[in-house]
């Protein structure tokens, strides 16, 4: 993977883990503030018998929470969140016998099966800090929902200048050259225009998203192993923070916004309502930006001959 993921992951990560800390404590915590008082509820009077239950209606909730799951992590999952549950039933337990005075055994028992504002918080947050965890480890696992365009031809390297040695272009080289050219004057559709910029020497990948983040078309280069539906909804979010940074003295939409790091940069610019974006290495020289622009002139035209064929559509309905 590159730094760009790997930087990411650590990141989503290292967020769930403090997350689940802070909640966790606060979980834990919670039960000793109203206890002894039961808010006329009384005390459950239930055993361990309990668990097999919470299991299966763990199952059921992170069915509904956490689709991506393949079955057998769903299994895992509910056996974890039951762990979490019995483990946050301890840490009360535990606190409310130094606190209280209670007898460790006795005080252990009543926050895991008898006493109601201990159990009732416990089983209904559980499932939701798991499937935060559940997420930041198996999220890349996920069935793609959403629509992923990928060129019906493999990714072909263009032919980049150098001022310093200027060799002869092979024919293959000239005859990519001369198709890029006429795909121009033929106006494709979104997935040549994704693949028209992915021709491009250090392009990583390239997407289209609308203002929410949905993933309309993309381009992958086959030997990088990064996430397009990771990277699509975040440019949307570079591009929101910087419109807000902008838009202090006034509204504002940027047109085009540009990241540079040291592992590589992000190029998103404007195409109509929707958002191009296109993620490169380092070293990918300027020109990068002109294949993006060309690219989107090809969509913006995509997309008028679509909304011109539709509305003749709607016409000839009401002749």
């Amino acid at each position: 993977m590159g730094a760009y993921d790997r930087e990411a992951s650590a990141g989503a990560v290292s967020t769930v883990v403090r997350q689940t800390i802070l909640l966790t404590g606060a979980l834990s915590v919670l039960p000793l503030l109203p206890y002894p008082n039961t808010f006329g509820m009384g005390m459950l009077g239930v055993g361990p018998w309990l668990g097999a239950v919470e299991v299966l209606l763990y199952l059921g909730i992170l069915s509904l929470l956490a689709r991506w799951l393949t079955a057998p992590q769903l299994i895992v999952g509910a056996v974890l969140t039951f762990v979490y549950r019995a483990a946050l039933g301890a840490a009360s337990g535990s606190l409310l016998s130094a606190s209280n005075n209670v007898p460790w055994g006795q005080s252990i028992s009543l926050t895991l099966w008898s006493y109601p504002i201990a159990v009732f918080p416990h089983i209904l947050a559980a499932p939701l800090v798991v499937r935060s965890i559940l997420k930041a480890f198996w999220d890349e696992e996920r069935p793609h929902s959403r629509r992923r365009a990928l060129p019906a031809t493999p990714p072909t390297v263009s032919r980049r200048t150098d001022s310093l040695a200027r060799t002869e272009p092979t024919p293959r080289i000239v005859q990519n050259a001369a198709a890029a050219r006429a795909v121009t004057h033929n106006v494709p559709g979104l997935d040549n225009a994704m693949s028209y910029i992915g021709e491009y020497d250090g392009v990583r990948m390239c997407w289209l998203v609308d203002h929410e983040g949905l993933l309309l078309a993309s381009w992958q280069r086959q030997e990088y192993t990064g996430s397009v539906e990771f990277w699509a909804p975040v440019s949307v979010e570079i591009v929101e923070f910087n419109r807000r940074c902008l838009s202090a003295g006034g509204d504002v939409r940027p047109l085009r916004v540009e990241v540079r790091t040291d592992a590589g940069r992000i190029i998103l610019e404007t195409a109509g309502e929707f958002w191009l974006g296109v993620l490169t290495d380092r070293e990918t020289d300027e020109l990068v930006g002109l294949r993006l622009s060309q690219s989107r002139e090809m969509i913006l035209k995509h997309l008028q001959e679509r909304c011109a064929q539709y509305s003749g559509l709607q016409e000839a309905r009401y002749v």
